[in-house]
C-alpha cells in the first residue's frame, strides 16, 4: 500500500497509529507545505499562464476546486 501524504492521510491506518504530538507535528508540517510553502509558485505559475489562456479564448475563465485551493488563487483570477 502506498502512503501519500496529501490525500486523505488522516484515515490511513499509519497515521491513526502516531501519537497526538506526532500527528500534531505531521499536521503543520502537511499544512505548511501544502498551503503556505508553495503558494508564491503557484502565483507565478498563475500570473503566467493564464493571461495566455484568457488571450486565446473568449470563454469565461473559472476556478474549479479540486480538493486544494492554493490562497493566491481568489488574487491571480482578478488581477488577470
Amino acid at each position: 500500500t502506498e502512503f501519500h501524504p496529501r490525500i486523505a492521510f488522516h484515515n490511513q491506518s499509519t497515521y491513526k497509529e502516531l501519537s497526538d504530538e506526532w500527528k500534531r507535528q505531521f499536521n503543520e508540517l502537511h499544512e505548511d507545505y501544502f498551503y503556505h510553502r508553495q503558494d508564491e509558485l503557484w502565483r507565478k505559475e498563475g500570473m503566467k499562464k493564464l493571461p495566455m489562456l484568457k488571450s486565446a479564448s473568449n470563454m469565461l475563465v473559472c476556478a474549479e476546486d479540486l480538493g486544494m485551493i492554493p490562497a493566491c488563487v481568489p488574487d491571480v483570477m482578478e488581477e488577470t
